[in-house]
């Protein structure tokens, strides 16, 4: 990301002076900060449908859609319904689920192993994560409270390029000098 002060350029952001300009050069930068801005959305999404399914499988089986998938898959065998279409509702919304849970897991494995992973996570949760979208301020605010100590929009910023650019090594194996796949 690069800090300028130029009117003719396109900005993103807003602060107290301190205008960001897009980098379109950095690829991974870009992939790992689209998935996390869709990330709150998709959750809520796939809880919708889940809660949606769930009804319909309930009405359809009299059971919950959890527990007789763990018998069914416990036994060896494979659920085929293809008459409500609740068989592929189900492995859609398992899919989507699994997908973010890749991305828990990464961010878990941020803060376990990074010297700043309880900061770089705590941002991400706030800026992405959280069920609430909040303004700069309160993410702001929010970091601050969570971490109890004061941050600044500089180092806030920096925590979240940082814990962005680990998303995507840590999920697609980018490697930051090199532009290239490290896996």
């Amino acid at each position: 990301m690069e800090c300028q002060m130029k009117k003719t350029d396109k900005w993103t952001g807003q602060g107290s002076g301190l205008m960001v300009k897009e980098d379109k050069s950095s690829k991974y930068y870009h992939e790992a900060e689209k998935l996390m801005k869709s990330y709150r959305a998709i959750a809520l999404s796939i809880d919708r449908n889940m809660q949606m399914i769930q009804s319909k499988f309930q009405l359809l089986y009299d059971q919950n859609i959890d527990t007789f998938l763990d018998k069914v898959y416990a036994c060896g065998m494979e659920f085929c319904d293809d008459d409500s279409g609740v068989q592929c509702l189900i492995e859609s919304m398992r899919f989507k689920r699994n997908r973010l849970l890749m991305v828990k897991e990464c961010v878990r494995t941020i803060a376990k192993t990074h010297p700043q992973g309880r900061e770089i996570t705590t941002v991400l949760f706030y800026s992405y994560m959280s069920r609430n979208r909040y303004k700069t301020r309160e993410k702001i605010e929010k970091t601050s409270a969570a971490l109890e100590m004061p941050v600044s929009q500089t180092k806030f910023y920096q925590w979240q390029n940082e814990g962005l650019w680990l998303l995507a090594m840590l999920l697609w194996g980018e490697d930051r000098e090199n532009g290239e796949k490290t896996g």
